[in-house]
């Protein structure tokens, strides 16, 4: 791997050197931790820690505020908070925090000298003052503060946020499935969670912006992600909610947060052990299963041999305060999960296939026809261990350090088998909407692979909070790597047999599948069992040796200053360095079966030798009859024993390896100012700022270039042969190969700068009634294959073509640009409960498209291509559209705890927010997949003994791309997202205070995954594309604190 960028190292550097300076104890520091720090005579300071005795733990967002004056102040992580300038003497305290009555205290300030005052503050359903005026907790408040504290957390932080955001602590929503992040975060209003191939919560979209361009951070640290190769996305899958105190979700980011959040970001916060006072250990005991596949005893799929598909799971979080300096915490998982996923698709001429007017005949787009049908059995085993630990450790009053590390492993081993419908020819007359008749091919695919990987995320943070300055310095690394085992394990990754000669017949058509599947061989009209594997040929079997790392470094500092003056203002100015490097590799050879005789597809290749006996028995999904299917593994076995049954291409290999090798470095650096002024006794608050980023980046991609193997005289001219063709220099496959596809042969660099500017402006029309404004810049950049995507050079022995052209992925197109603006009225109820409607208005210019153009000079020097060779031929490449694009939307947001009912109705809390967005302009697909309309709803009740939860998950229908012009297909045909609505039922009951038994039923309704091509003229029954399914997840278990 090439050395990382060396602006990285010298800041990176840097930032390693100022920790320990810091911690040692700079002049600065020496200054503060004096006992005397007031700025002015006749003033002092006031500090304290909030502490909500209901769940133990100390409260941050906390406001704290001194009667009389426009002082104001909020308890951090830790529940800790300082005031500074108090007039000395006898002053009003008062604590307040969403959900809890507002505490006040009488505190004694002497000047030049620091009071110290602590609070109790726990949401109370009923409560009490003992006669020592602490709070007495009655049974009810007892057994459900935890989880109103999890909502009040999320109104609180957003009430009192400089900008727009949302938290969601992590156990809000309660036992979560699986433990996975994207469950918790489905629910959170503008986000939309993309499944992944399992059906997990995979990838995070925020207001209709694609995952690649949504950061993901943890603390802080840029979260890496190997399993999306060179594209940006990052996936869920490597952690778990336990590991976490709460998900911030940033919807207007300040000039702290990267330029690279288009709509927004993501940071999961880790455990802290200064979060509590006491020691607390929770663990959750499970057992997992889909509603489709409850077998405790082994049946066939997914492995080998038949298998369990009801498994246990388990997690744990131990947060430990040793003392008020140092704590720690602890946190792992492990689960394992069986999915029983199923898939079809359907393909119709005139809809999602073009015809060509002789073996595909022409049609109108009202009379599509079926072609195409896919029917397969997917089930998977999915594994996830996690592990998260934290040391918290308080250097001196106002210093503290902190180090977390996170470690993520998941895999998934899968047997996929897929039986393939392909119809190549129809005669005229021989098809209507609802039958079709014609020859062709029927293909059994297997693919059997694990794929998987680790992730580790290891931080150092360094924390001065001190009652002048507050100083921060962040240094990480997170490192995820992603392979594919098969042959390393003992199967070929995919598996090929098939049937050709045949005739097929797809009668009675309806929109998920012919109910009636004929195949007649096509010579002699004798019927043919499609289920039968002694009826296929084996063809061909390949390995996907697939290794991918995916690192990000990460460092930052910045410092905080407040200055009194007529309104109170705080200067925060910050470095910021990250680094991302992909390594991708992906050989994948092919091996073409030919059996004893060496021949390919005659009678020595019967699929029947390689029958999987365990697989075979399963019923496919969708009504079709059990089918034999290919073993992987037996295959493998064949291979071993008898290689000489297969041969395989080296040239092939060798350039499919090549194409698939991209490395790429950025280095994003930057500087950033902030400032925080505050108006009018602190109604009205601007946070606004600068951020610079300067952004370096590099790529090696493959280099294509037919000519390299041409023999060339003196002057350079090719020394053609006796056919007119240039003479080859190796005339070996391989050789000539190994000369002219050459592995990251062609090496970018590129670099730009560029500024954001934000400001956030929140206005307190009423004391509960916040109307807010925000105002950001940012970009989307592309994915990594625009860097590392590599060039195909045209053969210069012959003329310009569409097959004989340079073909770019051009890393010279400017990443999008984005100006958004976000309003929001948010009115917050006197105990527990908000409801808001919040706007934004974005425009994007530089969206990319694709072209062909007659390249210039400057790009032909680009690649350092000599113009009088390449002038004359074109150039397939990217770049920016001239029109902007522009998305509009609206988001509503209800939550509220019902405290307002009688007794024996309290602890009911509700839930409701919709987004509705909208873009007009040119996208050119790449806002392809965005969803229109998103509805969440839910319903929750505690009660002392037991709790029930109910969530709703609507996404509406999304237009996912358009499809490609061709004959019989009307303008305007577009592939569909199908709208889907996603149900969860959770309950718990206690048996003891420290004990209960739970369920976590999620997508209990089973709600597929369809997909749809629809045009104008498209009938009803022809729109209907694929589905997957992947039943509903049933989650039991036992959990406990101690």
């Amino acid at each position: 791997m090439p050395t990382p960028n060396r602006n990285f190292r010298l800041c990176s550097a840097w930032a390693t050197l100022i920790l320990p300076c810091l911690v040692a104890g700079t002049p600065l520091a020496a200054a503060e931790a004096a006992p005397n720090v007031s700025p002015a005579v006749g003033v002092g300071m006031i500090e304290g820690r909030v502490f909500n005795p209901g769940t133990g733990e100390y409260l941050e967002f906390v406001r704290i505020t001194v009667a009389g004056t426009a002082l104001e102040a909020f308890t951090d992580s830790s529940g800790e908070f300082r005031l500074t300038n108090v007039q000395a003497g006898e002053v009003k305290l008062t604590a307040f925090r969403t959900g809890v009555p507002p505490l006040s205290k009488t505190v004694t300030v002497a000047a030049g000298g620091v009071a110290r005052q602590n609070f109790e503050l726990s949401y109370l359903g009923d409560r009490a003052l003992a006669s020592d005026g602490r709070i007495k907790l009655e049974a009810f408040t007892v057994a459900t503060s935890k989880e109103m504290d999890g909502a009040a957390i999320a109104i609180n932080t957003q009430r009192f946020a400089a900008n727009s955001m949302n938290v969601v602590a992590a156990n809000e929503f309660g036992p979560v499935a699986d433990g996975g992040v994207g469950e918790v975060l489905k629910s959170v209003p503008g986000i939309n969670i993309t499944r992944g191939g399992f059906g997990d919560a995979y990838q995070v979209s925020l207001n209709g912006v694609p995952p690649r361009n949504v950061p993901i951070t943890v603390g802080g640290i840029a979260f890496a992600d190997a399993s999306s190769g060179v594209q940006r996305n990052t996936g869920l899958q490597q952690s778990s909610i336990n590991n976490f105190s709460r998900l911030e979700i940033v919807y207007t980011p300040t000039p702290e947060i990267s330029g690279a959040a288009l709509a927004g970001a993501v940071n999961m916060v880790p455990l802290s052990a200064f979060e509590r006072s006491k020691p607390m250990v929770s663990y959750n005991v499970t057992m997992m299963m889909r509603d489709n596949a409850r077998d405790f005893r082994k049946t066939p799929g997914p492995l080998r041999e038949p298998a369990r598909k009801v498994h246990p799971g388990s997690d744990f979080s131990a947060i430990v305060p040793i003392n008020d300096r140092f704590g720690f915490t602890v946190s792992g998982s492990a689960s394992a999960l069986y999915t029983h996923g199923a898939f079809m698709q359907n393909t119709w001429a005139g809809a999602a296939q073009a015809t060509n007017g002789t073996t595909l005949p022409d049609t109108t787009a009202d009379r599509p026809y079926l072609t195409g049908y896919i029917y397969r059995d997917r089930p998977v085993l999915s594994k996830r261990i996690t592990f998260g630990g934290t040391i918290d450790y308080r250097l001196s009053r106002y210093d503290r350090l902190s180090f977390s590390f996170l470690y993520g492993y998941s895999d998934a081993q899968a047997f996929q088998r897929t039986a393939n419908f392909t119809i190549t020819a129809v005669a005229l007359g021989n098809f209507t909407p609802t039958s079709t008749r014609g020859t062709g091919n029927v293909q059994l695919q297997n693919l059997s692979n694990k794929v998987g990987g680790r992730m580790v995320t290891p931080s150092l943070a360094y924390r001065h909070d001190g009652p002048v300055w507050k100083l921060e310095a962040t240094a990480g690394v997170s490192r995820s790597g992603r392979y594919n085992q098969n042959t390393d394990i003992g199967n070929f990754s995919q598996a090929n047999a098939q049937r050709t000669g045949v005739t097929i017949a797809f009668d009675d058509i309806f929109y998920l599948r012919p109910r009636g599947v004929t195949v007649t061989d096509t010579a002699t009209g004798a019927p043919v069992d499609y289920t039968n594997l002694a009826n296929y040929t084996l063809t061909t079997a390949s390995n996907v040796d697939l290794r991918i790392v995916s690192l990000k470094r990460t460092a930052f500092v910045n410092a905080r200053r407040e200055f009194f003056q007529t309104f109170p203002i705080a200067v925060k100015v910050g470095l910021d360095v990250r680094e991302e490097i992909l390594d991708n590799r992906s050989p994948s050879p092919t091996y073409t079966f030919v059996g004893a005789n060496g021949t390919p597809n005659n009678a020595d290749d019967n699929a029947a030798v390689a029958r999987d006996d365990s697989f075979s028995q399963r019923i496919p999904p969708f009504g079709f009859p059990r089918t034999d299917w290919v073993s992987n593994q037996r295959l493998f076995s064949l291979y071993r024993s008898s290689p000489a049954y297969f041969t395989t291409n080296a040239a092939t290999t060798h350039t499919g390896a090549v194409a698939n090798s991209k490395w790429a470095s950025e280095v994003v650096s930057s500087a950033y100012v902030r400032g925080d002024m505050q108006f009018f006794q602190n109604r009205l608050k601007l946070v606004g700022g600068l951020r610079v980023e300067q952004t370096n980046g590099e790529g090696h991609g493959p280099l294509t270039d037919a000519t390299r193997n041409f023999q060339r005289d003196a002057a350079g001219r090719f020394i053609l042969g006796a056919n007119g063709r240039p003479l080859p220099i190796e005339t070996n496959a391989l050789a000539a190969a190994q000369r002219t596809s050459i592995d990251r042969g062609l090496r970018i660099d590129k670099e730009y700068l560029r500024l954001f500017p934000s400001l956030n402006a929140t206005y307190n029309l009423r004391e509960n009634l916040i109307l807010r404004g925000g105002y950001f810049q940012s970009i989307g950049r592309p994915n990594f294959d625009q860097l590392a995507g590599g060039i195909t050079l045209p053969d210069l022995s012959l003329p310009n073509a569409a097959n004989n052209r340079i073909a770019v992925n051009d890393p010279r197109v400017k990443a999008w640009s984005a100006q958004t603006f976000k309003t929001s009225l948010e009115y917050y109820f006197q105990q527990v409960g908000l409801i808001s409607v919040s706007g934004y208005s974005r425009r994007i210019e530089d969206f990319f498209g694709s072209t062909v153009f007659r390249p210039t000079n400057d790009f032909l020097e680009f690649y350092g291509l000599d113009p009088a060779l390449y002038a004359g031929y074109d150039a397939a490449t990217q770049f920016n559209l001239a029109t902007p694009v522009r998305m509009s939307g609206v988001d509503v947001n209800y939550k509220q705890a019902l405290t307002f009912l009688p007794n024996w109705a309290r602890g009911v809390q509700v839930f409701a927010n919709a987004s509705a967005q909208r873009m007009t302009g040119d996208e050119a697909g790449n806002f392809a997949g965005y969803i229109p309309r998103t509805y969440n709803w839910g319903v929750s009740l505690n009660r002392p003994r037991y709790n029930l939860r109910m969530n709703w998950n609507y996404s509406g229908r999304a237009r996912a791309g358009i499809v490609a012009a061709g004959r019989s297909i009307d303008p305007g045909t577009y592939t569909w997202n199908s709208k889907r609505m996603i149900v969860d039922l959770s309950a718990e009951y206690r048996f003891h205070q420290r004990i209960s038994a739970f369920m976590n039923l999620s997508n209990i309704t089973d709600a597929p995954i369809d997909m749809e091509i629809a045009g104008p003229r498209t009938p009803d029954h022809a729109q209907f594309r694929t589905r997957s399914e992947y039943g509903a997840q049933w989650t039991f278990g036992v959990r406990g604190t101690f």
